[in-house]
């Protein structure tokens, strides 16, 4: 299983996000002001150097001090919390108490019809009423199986997904980074 990937694990990449984002906008503004006259002055040793305008670009744009000051970020850091904060624990526990019912539920199979046999010579218009009661009882079971079946499945695959997420999560921002 995939190591666990935390709040503050995404708190941190997406601060490391945030700083990376700000950096490449101070690179684009200072391409931008940047020209062939100020690079041929710089090399000639007349004019400033490109880390002077990356420098100047960067203290404009100011400090970064959380992925939420980050404007350029929009809604990414809500979505990526939105995710992180799913717990995959609470869909393997609900699979497990879905798995526990099924079975106690096939254990039960032929149970009621079970009984007219135990009973022994059972006649008249009781024993016919039972009888029939109990005829709609096993489809009714096979119903109810696929339903657990199905609950199962999909609190399996939700499970699967949160955990697949957060390490989508985690891997696009240290990919960003």
């Amino acid at each position: 299983m995939a190591e666990s990937y935390t709040m503050d694990d995404l708190e941190q990449g997406l601060y490391e996000f945030a700083v990376k984002c700000n950096e490449l906008k101070a690179l684009e503004i200072a391409i931008d002001h940047w020209n062939p006259l100020n690079a041929v002055a710089a090399t000639t040793g007349n004019g400033p150097p490109f880390e002077v305008f990356y420098n100047e670009a960067l203290e404009g744009q100011g400090a970064v001090m959380s992925s939420g000051d980050y404007p350029a970020l929009e809604s990414i850091p809500d979505r990526c919390r939105n995710i992180v904060s799913l717990d995959p624990e609470q869909f393997r526990q609900a699979q497990q108490l879905f798995d526990a019912a099924a079975l106690d539920m096939a254990d039960l199979e032929g149970a009621p019809g079970n009984a007219l046999n135990k009973i022994g010579n059972w006649y008249g218009e009781a024993a016919e009423a039972f009888e029939e009661y109990f005829t709609g009882y096993t489809p009714a079971q096979a119903r109810q199986a696929e339903l657990f079946a199905a609950t199962i499945n999909a609190c399996a695959s939700l499970e699967s997904i949160a955990t697949h997420s957060k390490v989508a999560v985690s891997s696009e921002l240290l990919r960003a980074s």
